[in-house]
């Protein structure tokens, strides 16, 4: 059996195991657990609302987290991370971690939702696929580099 609920604090640890496996196979980033801890847990701890966990028979094996920020146009949410184990994906359980979130935003008034995705991952396409379109934004970023620099400007 399938269950959606809100994320509880003893989730966050199996929720980072699934973190670190699957941005290690699919991103081969060096993420350990206890930085998807950290990670995870700083997006619960600002907005348990918007975090949930999928079960299956009583285990853990997927989770989406997202916080709400305030724009022009009312309240919308930052999908920070939808994780699902390699063996549960293209079962259709993604899609019922966002549809978890979509009812939630739905009673609280939020008005949309934004994520940043990689256009070369299977994630983008599954993102398409429910709806999501590339936005005009530009996601930028600075590194450490850039600290080190003598910056006069």
């Amino acid at each position: 059996m399938r269950l959606v609920r809100n994320m509880l604090m003893e989730d966050i640890r199996k929720c980072a195991e699934i973190f670190t496996e699957a941005y290690r196979t699919l991103y081969s980033e060096p993420w350990t657990v206890e930085t998807a801890e950290k990670r995870i847990s700083e997006v619960f701890n600002q907005d348990k609302d918007f975090c949930f966990v999928l079960e299956i028979e009583d285990s853990v094996c997927g989770f989406l987290a997202a916080r709400r920020f305030s724009w022009y146009d009312g309240v919308r949410i930052w999908i920070e991370e939808i994780v699902v184990e390699e063996n549960c994906r293209g079962q259709g359980c993604g899609t019922l971690l966002l549809k978890s979130l979509k009812e939630t935003c739905k009673e609280q008034g939020v008005v949309g939702y934004s994520l940043i995705s990689e256009k070369k991952s299977k994630a983008y396409i599954y993102y398409i696929n429910r709806g999501f379109s590339p936005s005009p934004w530009v996601h930028m970023k600075v590194d450490e580099e850039f600290f080190k620099m003598d910056n006069n400007a």
